[in-house]
């Protein structure tokens, strides 16, 4: 995930979790460990801020979701899993 790109619903950056993850390092981890062994719940930070934005070099618009980064990341450790079993089903 790219540090600098837009934050999510909980309004925090990639690069925060980067740089102070001394701090919420283990939070995180607990967080992300409970949902993917345990099916914890995670409708606390499963909030999506959808947004439009105007592109620079035309008049269009371009429409982003804005997803906390927790979310993101067991999205992404999920997707990676997946990702394994899926390369020896589908040829």
């Amino acid at each position: 995930m790219n540090p600098l790109k837009a934050p999510g619903s909980d309004g925090l950056p990639v690069i925060f979790y980067q740089r102070y993850w001394d701090s919420v390092g283990e939070s995180v981890t607990e967080a992300c460990l409970s949902k993917l062994n345990v099916g914890a719940s995670v409708d606390w930070m499963n909030n999506t801020i959808i947004s439009l934005l105007l592109k620079v070099q035309s008049s269009d618009y371009i429409l982003i979701s804005l997803y906390n980064v927790i979310y993101k990341a067991i999205a992404k450790a999920v997707t990676d899993r997946l990702r394994t079993v899926l390369d020896r089903i589908v040829s």
